[in-house]
């Protein structure tokens, strides 16, 4: 409910006896103490006021992520960045408010990866590193931005998956490309 103000500036919300005495009796707690009701007033509501350094979430922190960081790379990385916040970080922490991550929500979120089977039926263990080298690098730049205090990267202790070393040979084309970009170098600005 609302109350016409008097002098016609807008309205204040309708309140019974209790409530305005309740009112008076704190702003005179005010006063007495020397403290400007007004200055006061206008404290709480700064301390209630949105801000994303203090009230910034995981998911919020995903998309400034993307646009101020991850848009400086190739379209194919973008992609994958996209698809980690997207199906990994958002259903599990998303939520949750940047400064209260703990090392212990870093952990299950690789845990939580790492458990996930992928389309071979093999679990995701490199993806759960890929997904934690990614949120590490967020948490560092949200102590950057100021909405954790520095040092705080819950990500730092958590261990990450050992990885089979892949080998992998040049296909025929590479082959001879290499070999061509070689044989022209040796020819026309020749090694030393």
């Amino acid at each position: 409910k609302c109350k016409a103000n008097k002098m016609g500036g807008g309205c204040r919300p309708v309140m019974g006896p209790g409530e305005d005495r309740h009112r008076a009796k704190d702003m005179l707690q005010l006063v007495s103490a020397c403290k400007d009701p007004v200055i006061e007033i206008k404290k709480v509501a700064e301390e209630l006021e949105y801000r994303p350094e203090r009230d910034g979430t995981v998911e919020e922190l995903g998309i400034k992520f993307m646009e101020e960081y991850a848009s400086k790379f190739k379209e194919g990385s973008q992609d994958n960045y996209r698809g980690y916040w997207k199906n990994h970080i958002n259903p599990l922490l998303g939520h949750k408010k940047v400064r209260h991550v703990t090392a212990g929500d870093a952990l299950t979120l690789h845990t939580t990866i790492s458990k996930k089977l992928n389309n071979k039926g093999k679990p995701q263990t490199t993806n759960a590193n890929r997904v934690l080298e990614m949120f590490s690098k967020a948490f560092n730049l949200a102590e950057k931005w100021q909405w954790r205090d520095m040092y705080t990267n819950p990500c730092r202790d958590v261990e990450h998956n050992q990885e089979t070393i892949r080998k992998r040979y040049a296909s025929k084309a590479e082959a001879i490309s290499l070999w061509n970009v070689l044989h022209e170098h040796l020819q026309y600005g020749g090694m030393h």
